[in-house]
C-alpha cells in the first residue's frame, strides 16, 4: 500500500510539474511570436522611414511590454517550470539555455543601444529643424544610418527568435512524450 501511494504521489508530482512546464513554455512561445511580429512590423516601418515615422513610434511600447513579460517569465517562472526535468531527461533544454539565451541577450542589447542612438539623433534633428540648423543633413544621415543598423539587428533577432519558438515547441512535445499518457489531459 505504501509503495503504491508513493508511486501515485510521484506521478502526481510529475503531472503537476509537466503542466507548469507546458504552461510556461506555451506562454513563452506565444510571447516570442508576439515579439517576432513586433520586430517584423518595426523592420517594415524602418524600411519606410521617414515617411512612416509614427510606425516606429507605435511599436516601441509594445516591444517594451513584451520584453518585460518575457523577462518576468525567465526570472520568476522558469525555475519552477523546468523542475519537470528533475523527473525526465531532456534532449532539448540544455542546448537552448547554454547557447541561445546569451546570443539573444547580446542582440537585444545591441538593438537597444542602436535604438537609443536613433532616438537621440531624431530628437536632435527635430530640434535642428526648429532652429533651422546647418547641421540638419548630417543629423539626418545619422538617423538613416541608425535605422539601417537597427534593421540588421532586427534581422538577427528574428533568426534567433524563430529558433527559440521551435525550441519551445520541441520542449512541450518532449514533455508530452515522456509524461505517462494516463496523466495527460491533452
Amino acid at each position: 500500500m505504501f509503495k503504491r501511494e508513493m508511486i501515485k504521489q510521484t506521478h502526481f508530482r510529475i503531472l503537476e510539474k509537466a503542466e507548469k512546464a507546458v504552461g510556461f513554455h506555451f506562454t513563452y512561445y506565444t510571447k516570442l511570436i508576439e515579439m517576432q511580429k513586433v520586430f517584423e512590423v518595426m523592420l517594415v516601418s524602418l524600411d519606410k522611414y521617414p515617411d512612416n515615422a509614427e510606425g516606429v513610434d507605435a511599436v516601441i511600447p509594445k516591444l517594451q511590454e513584451i520584453a518585460v513579460i518575457i523577462s518576468k517569465l525567465q526570472n520568476e517562472y522558469q525555475i519552477d517550470a523546468n523542475s519537470i526535468f528533475l523527473y525526465i531527461k531532456s534532449d532539448v533544454i540544455n542546448d537552448w539555455y547554454d547557447s541561445k539565451i546569451e546570443e539573444l541577450i547580446k542582440c537585444m542589447v545591441q538593438f537597444k543601444a542602436h535604438q537609443s542612438s536613433f532616438d537621440e539623433s531624431l530628437a536632435e534633428y527635430r530640434h535642428s529643424v526648429e532652429m533651422i540648423s546647418s547641421q540638419q543633413d548630417d543629423i539626418w544621415n545619422k538617423i538613416v544610418e541608425s535605422a539601417s543598423i537597427m534593421q540588421k539587428d532586427i534581422s538577427q533577432i528574428l533568426i534567433i527568435l524563430k529558433g527559440y519558438i521551435q525550441t519551445s515547441k520541441d520542449i512541450v512535445e518532449e514533455i508530452r512524450k515522456k509524461v505517462p499518457k494516463e496523466y495527460l489531459k491533452y
